[in-house]
């Protein structure tokens, strides 16, 4: 899977994420002022969510995972009292699943641990 299409999907998983809450601040609050705090909360979940996607390596069977939680949390998200809790979880779950696969970046793999040398 190339870095586009993770990022998209990491992305994706952050706005069903923000779906949810949104729903739930619709329904909860009428003041405008609580909308600020969510949205800039949410909106560094999507960056979180799709620069982790970006990183990790993703197999077919993630990708597809997290594509089926996207959509049942984009979908479910919409109906019923449960829907924005079904579509938090959904998000949660999606960046669970892409934060499994192994890092991209060959430096990390490459690191040691820094050895104290003593020069008597």
């Amino acid at each position: 899977m190339n870095r586009g299409w993770r990022l998209g999907l990491g992305a994706a998983a952050g706005l069903v994420g923000l779906l949810g809450s949104v729903r739930l601040v619709a329904t909860a609050f009428a003041s405008p002022l609580a909308w600020l705090p969510v949205l800039l909360v949410m909106l560094g979940w999507c960056a979180i969510t799709a620069r982790t996607a970006e990183l990790r390596r993703t197999g077919p069977r993630n990708a597809a995972t997290v594509a089926g939680l996207v959509l049942v949390g984009a979908v479910g998200g919409w109906f019923g009292t449960g829907g924005p809790v079904l579509a938090l979880v959904c998000s949660l779950a999606g960046y669970l699943v892409l934060r499994r696969g192994p890092l991209l970046v060959a430096a990390a793999a490459d690191r040691r641990p820094l050895r104290w040398r003593r020069d008597d």
